[in-house]
């Protein structure tokens, strides 16, 4: 005979308040941050520029904007530098996009803080 299906949840429920911590330490838990960023495409180098009082991640890219070769090396470059997986919310044909990650918006400031007014070469 099965159990009831509310039984399980509730067992679940109680495991996770248990092991609430765990679930955090996991990343089960973990807030999206979404930053603007401006791109420059054809450059010699990549690099990046956090500028706090537009809110706004310059980007320059090597890549060319043809068949999204330029999105993919600026997601290849911030999931490294931010140690964690970022996708294009909007933007894909523009020059502006939003860049969500998968961290809390004090670790991504945090994490920015290093490339604040200067060019930070990748």
């Amino acid at each position: 005979m099965n159990k009831p299906r509310a039984l399980g949840n509730i067992a679940r429920f109680i495991c996770f308040l248990v092991n609430k911590d765990s679930y955090y330490r996991a990343g089960l838990f973990v807030s999206n941050t979404n930053i603007c960023i401006k791109v420059s495409t054809g450059k010699k180098a990549f690099a990046i520029k956090w500028s706090e009082e537009d809110n706004v991640l310059f980007v320059e890219t090597i890549g060319l904007p043809k068949k999204g070769e330029a999105n993919k090396e600026i997601l290849k470059k911030l999931t490294k530098v931010f140690w964690t997986e970022t996708y294009l919310v909007s933007g894909l044909t523009s020059r502006k996009k939003v860049l969500e990650i998968k961290l809390p918006k004090e670790q991504v400031l945090k994490i920015l803080e290093k490339c604040k007014n200067k060019k930070l070469l990748l």
